[in-house]
């Protein structure tokens, strides 16, 4: 295996944390990364949440089924598919370019030392 890959292949799904707070610029670090992802004709169809608010973040585990971990993560990142901007409209293009994001935000977690896990959860609908 090619080392210059390692942080592809030490990539793991963490869903214990510590209460160390990360600081904004690592967050922007991890968005910028996200938006650095490809997407169909280059339309970047996402918006991303942060969230560091405890109450927030226990709110969002008790609604997720999978999300637990949330209680006690320092921080959360909801990434959130636009259909609007989907190429095309298509649903499809929408879910790849955004999970497509989510692996690069996952990469950069890794490189930048943090722990991290996809939790996925699909809620289709428009924000109201």
């Amino acid at each position: 295996m090619n080392s210059d890959l390692d942080f592809i292949f030490k990539r793991r799904s963490v869903r214990k944390y510590t209460d160390k707070t990360i600081p904004a610029e690592i967050l922007r670090d991890l968005l910028e990364a996200g938006m650095a992802a490809p997407s169909a004709a280059a339309t970047d169809p996402w918006h991303f949440i942060v969230i560091t608010e405890r109450e927030t973040l226990s709110g969002v585990a008790a609604f997720l089924p999978h999300g637990k971990m949330l209680l006690t993560a320092p921080a959360a990142i909801v990434a959130c598919g636009d259909m609007t901007k989907a190429f095309d409209g298509y649903e499809s293009y929408m879910l790849q370019d955004v999970s497509a994001a989510v692996e690069n935000i996952l990469l950069a977690a890794q490189a930048l030392g943090l722990g991290a896990c996809w939790l996925g959860a699909s809620i289709l609908g428009s924000p109201e």
